[in-house]
């Protein structure tokens, strides 16, 4: 491998390893950012500090493509129009019209982007409990926006929300950070403190912690049987890395894995065709808990919203109160 590939790739883990100091991205930015990394420097054998005393792969860029690098700046015209629309979305979230909101920020954004605009419509996408646009909107605004505290506090109370508390938890101490004095980020990161103190042995990433082996057999089966939820499910389990964390955790239990739906004897729509019995009398071992945990955070974390519905309908079959 030439020296040239390993002092480029080098410089990628030095602006990587500046992003992840910095403090200033998501929780989950952050934890890919770290993947991405480790991947890197063991494909090419390099580290950060061999590019110490190289320029800033960013300031290169800059130099080199400054109208690309550099976003037009809106008009006055643009921004009043801009700043009308918030207006309204503002008015209509006092209203309790969120659904309106969404679409008066969204017209804002499509006249001037801007970490404001995409900050409120998070809270309107918050409102109706619509959590994955929220994330992704929340997202956007530290992008344009990298010590904006009131993205990383309202990020703090969607994943407060979805009970993924200790990312929460990691919002609401950046956003104090940025902002000491602000005595609400200090009573509510307060509180999720005490959240995960009360649930030491929850499942982490999952809603209300430890599922009920026992009852989850006849629970699922009764949740297959509702249209909506089934096919969230299917769309869950069509995607491949999710397909190899069950199969993952099927083998770690010493059982074959069942049939997918589209192949002989399988459900249809990509579904297994038949769960194992996990009651009282199966047993569980912990390599098997630890894959299907991965494989809940994984849920939560690309899907949310979809995992909150499921807990809902659990809630109503009976299942713990949270």
């Amino acid at each position: 491998m030439s020296n040239n590939r390993k002092l480029l790739i080098a410089s990628v883990l030095k602006y990587l390893k500046q992003e992840i100091d910095g403090k200033m991205i998501t929780p989950d930015q952050e934890e890919s950012l770290n993947v991405a990394s480790q991947c890197l420097a063991m494909a090419f054998n390099t580290t950060p500090d061999d590019a110490e005393d190289l320029p800033c792969l960013l300031d290169l860029l800059t130099e080199a493509a400054p109208d690309r690098m550099t976003k037009r700046e809106a008009t006055d015209e643009e921004r009043d129009i801009a700043n009308k629309f918030k207006s309204e979305g503002n008015q209509l979230m006092k209203d309790k019209k969120f659904k309106e909101a969404v679409e008066r920020y969204s017209e804002a954004i499509n006249v001037q982007e801007s970490a404001i605009y995409y900050c409120n419509r998070a809270a309107a996408y918050t409102s109706l409990e619509n959590y994955e646009e929220a994330l992704q909107d929340c997202k956007k605004a530290i992008s344009f926006e990298p010590d904006y505290s009131k993205a990383y506090s309202r990020m703090g109370l969607i994943y407060s929300k979805i009970n993924l508390y200790a990312e929460s938890e990691n919002c609401y101490e950046k956003a104090l950070k940025l902002e000491p004095d602000n005595e609400s980020y200090k009573k509510n990161l307060e509180i999720v403190k005490e959240k995960l103190k009360e649930a030491p042995a929850a499942m982490p990433g999952m809603p209300g912690g430890m599922p009920d082996f026992s009852q989850m057999g006849s629970a699922m089966e009764q949740m297959m049987q509702n249209p909506q939820m089934r096919s969230m499910a299917e769309n869950m389990m069509q995607n491949p890395q999710m397909q190899d964390m069950m199969q993952n955790m099927m083998g770690q239990m010493g059982m074959p894995m069942p049939p997918m739906g589209g192949e002989e004897g399988g459900a249809p729509g990509g579904m297994p065709a038949g769960l194992p019995d996990m009651g009282a009398g199966g047993g569980f071992n912990p390599a098997a808990m630890q894959a299907g945990m991965q494989m809940a955070q994984e849920m939560m974390r690309n899907n949310p919203e979809q995992v909150e519905e499921m807990r809902k309908m659990f809630q109503g079959m009976g299942g713990p109160p949270q």
